[in-house]
């Protein structure tokens, strides 16, 4: 593919008039004394280039050819494929970003600037201001002009003129509770008092328009005072729908990576002692005011998607299929050779001579020497430099960037055309100012600078033998007065298409097959999606719960036992207020702190309550359990448990060393135990069995209850646990490669043991 010359006129007779209405832009800026008119002229022609770009990576995706990477073959030039290299991003790559992203091409910089500046965070940042304080004009009027509330200039113009005391939030409240009171009384409001959507006239659609913005305003300040910012940023992301909107805009995935920051800096701020959307927003400008910002999210891959601007410096090693060098007309920077003290690290220093008696500084020969040596070797840099931008090309290379006035260009290259010899003269090189010094003089004598050329009267003498082969490149000249005329038709187009669009008939059918086809699309259903709700792991308990027919009744059914009612009577009244609180907290507890206890409890004494009592404040001064479960536990319950059959079976089994209690296990079981629509399904049961002790090679299953049964009650417990005792089994048997020949549930309410 042909390499590409692109000159940018910046001062011809047809840019005066565009300048000058950028400079009336940016007169406020400049007047504040931040933008000199040296600074307006560059960011002026940084514009007009980016926008030339923009304007050629329109016409090359889709169009042109390239070949492709992975397949070898030939397919159309992608977003993706294009690299814009600067010199330096400062000051060059976020005017870049902004012109091509409002050309619609999606663009993606890795910058450490531009994050609040960007339109995405502009706008949420200053509904954020609005909420906290609506009387504010600038953040308000922001907001109405976005895509948030969709109001034009003209119609917020109009209600301006038509309501222009006091600040615009009141003139916006005026509005609405006039044109709602003329609505009521011709009877157009809905039954919930709601404007009616597309009423017919422009009016009614902004009455809309502002009512639902100070409706759902209203909600949000409401929130602010007891929602964390965060969660305020993602409520009104989703109720405005503005977080899909810039999701949708080119470059959507790097505008939804902004806004997902945001969020992440306004949780990092909730951490901090400082709190409210007033204290966020005081310290977002904070930041402002003092310059600090963060860039804009570096998103790993955007460039498979999107235009990517970087660095020269950044590009080394790497390869693109089109790249354009962009800022060839930039100056080179040699402020540093101005400086009074030059220094050198072979020629040594180089200082201004005073001369007392003339009362002047000149600079002296050493100092001259050193400044031109040091100004050789930047220029060797710089050449090096646009030596690596040049080969970082792989299909394509595009050299753009800004010139004077061409006339005076084209003339002062006609020193070249009677040169010999292809290399450039040193001299001609030394005064380099910027990249086109060195290119357009090695291209003055190329036939494809011919016609250029003889726009302005040069012709050529022809030189068999040097720079005859005009395939290799394309030089043309760009005006500001093309560019305007290409953005009049694309604008023109975009309105066309936009009528077109607005008067489609939807009900038209223009196409039977493709009908049939979209409807086939949209009305399938996944058949699978029940899967979803599907658990991969669920514990016993859960599984205890679901197995439940009816809760509310096995719990009215289940009595306490008179026995142990006696047992709780006899124990130290305590006050009323602390009584309802302690019976909570044993109600809770009591299981835990009594499977505590089995778990710990050593068998080898266990002789006597006294000695059970001495191990469970044991177990509570070395934090096995708390003061609150200790008190949860009878030790009658223990004593009467170890006196009992299971007991002594146990305390034999943990003499032999065949004791083992709290053993975690993870089993598989069938889906439709949880839901019946689910069968054919499995899932993960996670539990841990209680106890359980190897008898004659055999196991016997112990599973500890102290749910509150009354007396001949027992097969409730048995219906409540089997499923869970039937799952414990199972899991032994698999893990050990033993027969479980017992299941036991032993209940500390009844005193007794319940073999299965």
């Amino acid at each position: 593919m042909k390499t590409e010359v692109l000159l940018i006129e910046k001062d011809g007779e047809e840019l005066a008039d565009a300048q000058e209405a950028w400079n009336e832009q940016r007169e406020v800026e400049s007047a504040s004394g931040r933008m000199s008119k040296k600074e307006l002229e560059n960011q002026n022609a940084q514009e007009l280039e980016a926008l030339a770009i923009a304007q050629r990576i329109q016409e090359m995706v889709g169009k042109e050819k390239i070949v492709d990477k992975e397949t070898k073959e030939y397919r159309s030039v992608e977003y993706g494929d294009i690299v814009i290299l600067l010199r330096t991003a400062y000051g060059w790559a976020e005017t870049f970003r902004e012109v091509l992203a409002s050309q619609g091409i999606p663009v993606y910089c890795t910058s450490r600037t531009g994050y609040f500046s960007a339109l995405e965070i502009v706008t949420v940042l200053n509904y954020l201001k609005v909420c906290d304080n609506p009387l504010q004009d600038i953040p308000l009027m922001g907001v109405l002009r976005s895509p948030i509330v969709g109001c034009s200039s003209q119609e917020l113009a109009e209600l301006r003129i038509q309501y222009p005391k006091g600040m615009l939030y009141e003139s916006v409240v005026e509005y609405v509770r006039e044109q709602e009171g003329i609505f009521a009384e011709n009877g157009d409001l809905s039954d919930t008092g709601e404007v009616p959507v597309g009423c017919g006239t422009r009016e009614d659609e902004k009455l809309r328009k502002l009512r639902g913005f100070l409706n759902l305003l209203e909600r949000v300040r409401e929130m602010a005072a007891y929602t964390p910012v965060h969660e305020l940023i993602l409520f009104v992301l989703k109720e405005t729908g503005y977080g899909n909107y810039a999701r949708a805009l080119p470059g959507g995935e790097q505008r939804y990576a902004n806004l997902s920051m945001l969020v992440e800096k306004a949780m990092d701020y909730e951490k901090t002692s400082y709190r409210g959307l007033f204290n966020f927003v005081r310290y977002i400008e904070q930041l402002q005011a003092y310059e600090v910002d963060y860039g804009e999210v570096n998103l790993a891959g955007a460039g498979n998607t999107a235009v990517e601007i970087m660095t020269i410096h950044k590009s080394k090693g790497l390869e693109f299929p089109v790249v354009f060098v962009a800022g060839m007309g930039k100056q080179f920077n040699f402020q540093d050779m101005n400086a009074r003290l030059l220094l050198h690290p072979e020629l040594g220093m180089g200082v201004d001579a005073v001369i007392p008696e003339k009362r002047i500084i000149a600079s002296s020969l050493n100092k001259q020497i050193v400044r031109r040596e040091l100004l050789k070797e930047s220029l060797g840099e710089e050449l090096r430099v646009l030596y690596v931008a040049m080969t970082r090309a792989k299909e394509k290379l595009l050299l753009t960037g800004t010139v004077g006035k061409m006339e005076k260009l084209m003339v002062s290259l006609t020193r070249f055309l009677d040169e010999k010899e292809e290399l450039l003269p040193l001299g001609v090189r030394m005064k380099a100012k910027n990249y086109w010094a060195f290119v357009l003089p090695a291209l003055a004598r190329h036939r494809a600078m011919e016609e250029l050329l003889g726009e302005y009267g040069v012709l050529m003498k022809r030189q068999e033998g040097i720079y005859d082969d005009v395939s290799e490149f394309v030089v043309r000249k760009i005006t500001a007065g093309e560019m305007t005329e290409k953005e009049v038709v694309l604008q023109a187009g975009n309105q066309m298409q936009e009528e077109v669009l607005r008067s489609w008939d939807a009900e038209r059918v223009c196409d039977e097959a493709v009908k049939e086809k979209i409807e086939k699309r949209f009305s399938f259903v996944y058949p699978y999606e029940y899967l979803g709700e599907i658990p991969v792991k669920v514990s016993v308990s859960d599984l205890k719960k679901r197995s439940w027919h009816d809760e509310r009744e096995l719990e009215e059914n289940i009595s306490v036992s008179a026995e142990q009612k006696v047992e709780e009577e006899q124990e130290a009244p305590v006050p009323a207020f602390m009584a309802e609180k302690k019976e909570e907290y044993k109600g809770a507890a009591r299981g835990t702190a009594y499977h505590r206890v089995m778990e710990c409890l050593d068998y080898a004494e266990v002789e006597s309550e006294e000695e059970i009592r001495v191990q469970v404040q044991r177990m509570l001064e070395s934090q096995k359990m708390t003061e609150q479960e200790a008190e949860c536990v009878r030790i009658r319950d223990i004593k009467r448990f170890v006196d009992s059959v299971l007991g002594q079976r146990m305390r034999k089994a943990a003499a032999e060393k065949m004791l083992y209690r709290e053993q975690p296990f993870v089993i598989q079981r069938s889906a439709a135990l949880l839901d019946d629509s689910w069968r054919g399904e499995t899932i993960l049961v996670q539990g841990i069995i209680d106890a359980y002790f190897v008898e004659g090679g055999e196991i016997v299953l112990v599973d500890y209850k102290t749910d509150r049964v009354g007396r001949g009650q027992e097969e409730k417990l048995v219906s409540l646990y089997r499923v869970q005792l039937e799952d414990y089994a199972q899991a032994l048997e698999r893990m050990t490669g033993m027969k479980v020949k017992e299941k036991v549930i032993y209940s500390f309410a009844l005193q007794k043991g319940i073999w299965l």
